[in-house]
């Protein structure tokens, strides 16, 4: 005979059956101009011992975007039943999903998040490097996206530990590049009474945009402008 942790043992050691930590996983699922979703999977890994559920888990979610943008909007899309979705607010540590949540032996849950952002003043549009993800995405990259499942687990000396496992996933950050236009003038005839200028449009977008150019000449009302009414100039590139 023997004892452990205080108890008579005759031949055997008691098993301790510890409930399993939850493991999470985020992914990228689509992308446009001025937001990201993402899927965040939680899932019960399941014990040896069948049957043993996780304690419940707490979520959260840290957008860790590039700086030279800002996140306007936070909204939960889609949730597990008895999960209220829609838009929240940042806390201390990030965006809370769920608070709680029990998960049954070898269940999975899905939550999927909608990141809005807009660039700052600090972005200027001729550095792109800014908005593209690091080889290892990292906090300050592109669009990257941490999610953080804790959970608490009792030990066979019950002790409660808390245990918190991520994942992230990062997103190159798309930015409409507006084109500019600048205008001069780049001669003036007196002797004829005509001017001249001169439009200049860049697009400094890597793909082609369309736009209209509209010009309209407000000129005193001392001068004529011949032919009147000068006709605008209005074309679309």
């Amino acid at each position: 005979m023997q004892k452990v942790n205080g108890y008579r043992s005759y031949g055997f050691l008691p098993i301790w059956t510890s409930n399993p930590a939850p493991e999470v996983q985020k992914d990228v699922l689509t992308q446009s101009d001025g937001f990201i979703e993402y899927k965040i999977t939680v899932k019960n890994p399941g014990s040896v011992y069948p049957g043993v559920d996780s304690w419940p888990y707490t979520l959260e979610d840290v957008p860790g975007f590039a700086s030279v943008v800002d996140v306007t909007n936070f909204q939960l899309i889609s949730a597990p039943t008895g999960i209220s979705t829609g838009v929240k607010t940042r806390g201390t540590n990030g965006y809370e999903l769920a608070k709680d949540q029990p998960l049954a032996d070898g269940q999975t849950e899905t939550y999927v998040i909608r990141v809005t952002y807009k660039p700052n003043a600090t972005y200027n549009q001729a550095n792109t490097t800014s908005l593209a993800c690091t080889a290892v995405p990292t906090a300050g990259s592109g669009g990257y996206d941490d999610a953080k499942v804790t959970t608490s687990t009792v030990g066979p000396d019950g002790v409660k530990t808390s245990v918190t496992k991520e994942d992230n996933a990062c997103a190159p950050l798309k930015i409409t590049q507006a084109m500019t236009m600048l205008k001069d003038v780049i001669a003036v005839d007196p002797t004829a009474k005509t001017v001249e200028y001169n439009i200049a449009v860049t697009n400094p977008a890597a793909s082609a945009q369309q736009g209209w150019i509209t010009d309209t000449l407000k000129f005193s009302d001392a001068v004529t402008i011949t032919p009147s009414p000068a006709p605008p100039l209005m074309e679309r590139q």
